[in-house]
């Protein structure tokens, strides 16, 4: 009764709690770890601000822990034993879902990290683009001003050539001098030489201070760009409106540059010139005037834009091109995907293999049966039988001690 009474009065405990292995508390603490990055880098992918982006934040953070946990934990713990003992569908099933899960946080995780640098860096790409572009221009424009002096040299020389006609009919040949058909022709083209020289020239007084706004936007632009002081959502419809202001104002230089309208009069010239009833006149003329078009169009073919339009505004920055920019951000990617997708596909590894080698120092596999045709080598390699070999033979015959499986695991001889 005593002993009852004894017993009794005994405290009521609970039963020890068992402890986790170092693998499953590693398991654990890099699946929080991970929902703690996660929940870090959803609010740079999401729009907005405020309690709401918080609550969606925390949201995916804790989902995105307790997959990783329940996944990776059951990959290990079920998938691996079972794939040990035969079960390929296990295997399948553990290694694709910690590459699903793994590659999903990797990707969410490390995008969320580097988002505001990479809309930065595509800013900044586009302003380089935009630099490269708006120098092309500029230096076709200054290619265009060649065209002013060419034209100039065209109505300098008709003018010489109309005034020798007038005095001593250099280009008709015939008569001393005086104003006729051919003198009143070369007039004409010295009038259109001369109006295409002053549209010209008026467009070239434009372009200085076309190219000096362009070089005050390009400024801006680069500031904002770099800035560190705005914020990236702040810096996208800022450099927009730039980057159109720049645009336009290019379209403007373009129209400055006399290309086209010097072009058109070069096609004129080559024309040449028709003298009613003075054929010699007319040939002479038209020489003349198709070698100023040549020497205008071999101008104006240095002076051609090789670009219509320039490049295109980025659109926001995206996970996609998060991804284009992982050798920009290589540690992070490295960080990210060994905690997210490495360490996990390790651990089922090697607890994969623990099994087997568990497995087969139990029950060992069978050798390989060997094919008719590897017995045939092995036969023909085969040392001759020498004399003694029967006794050495007989020695190898003889019963070996019986092995018993130890309580350890380990095989042994059978203690007698």
């Amino acid at each position: 009764m005593s002993t009852n009474h004894d017993h009794a009065s005994d405290p009521i405990r609970l039963p020890p709690r068992r402890k986790q292995s170092a693998p499953q508390a590693i398991v654990l603490g890099l699946s929080v770890a991970s929902g703690c990055m996660l929940g870090f880098a959803v609010p740079a992918i999401i729009d907005g601000s405020g309690p709401v982006v918080a609550f969606k934040a925390a949201l995916l953070a804790s989902a995105g822990a307790l997959v990783a946990y329940g996944v990776n934990r059951l990959a290990v713990e079920r998938g691996a034993p079972l794939a040990t003992i035969g079960y390929t569908s296990a295997a399948v099933a553990s290694l694709a879902s910690i590459g699903v899960v793994g590659a999903g946080l990797f990707v969410a995780t490390f995008s969320g990290f580097v988002f505001k640098p990479v809309s930065e860096l595509k800013l900044e790409a586009h302003g380089a683009q935009l630099q490269a572009f708006v120098d092309q221009r500029a230096k076709a424009a200054a290619q265009a001003g060649r065209i002013l002096p060419a034209a100039n040299a065209v109505a300098v020389d008709l003018r010489g050539k109309r005034d020798c006609e007038i005095q001593v009919s250099c280009i008709s040949g015939s008569g001393g001098g005086g104003r006729g058909p051919v003198s009143r022709t070369i007039d004409e083209k010295l009038g259109r030489a001369e109006s295409v020289a002053l549209q010209i020239a008026n467009g070239g007084a434009a372009r200085p201070e076309i190219g000096a706004r362009i070089d005050r936007l390009l400024g801006q632009y680069q500031s904002i760009a770099q800035s560190n002081e705005t914020d990236v959502h702040e810096k996208w419809p800022a450099l927009r409106r730039i980057d159109s202001q720049i645009k336009q104002a290019t379209s403007e230089l373009d129209e400055a540059m006399p290309v086209a309208l010097a072009s058109a009069y070069a096609t004129e010239l080559a024309g040449g010139a028709d003298i009613p009833g003075r054929p010699d006149a007319s040939r002479q003329l038209t020489g003349i005037l198709r070698g100023h078009a040549a020497s205008l169009k071999t101008v104006i073919a240095s002076a051609e834009a090789k670009a219509a339009r320039g490049p295109d505004f980025p659109s926001k920055a995206g996970v996609s091109d998060t991804l284009n920019y992982i050798g920009h951000f290589a540690p992070i990617a490295a960080i990210t995907g060994v905690v997210e997708l490495v360490f996990p596909l390790v651990l089922w590894i090697y607890t994969f293999l623990t099994f087997r080698w568990a497995g087969d120092r139990i029950s060992p596999r069978e050798p390989a049966r060997l094919h008719e045709d590897d017995e045939a080598v092995l036969k023909l390699f085969a040392r001759p039988e020498l004399p003694g070999d029967a006794a050495a033979d007989d020695s190898f015959k003889r019963p070996s001690p019986k092995i018993t499986p130890r309580s350890n695991g380990f095989h042994g001889p059978a203690q007698r």
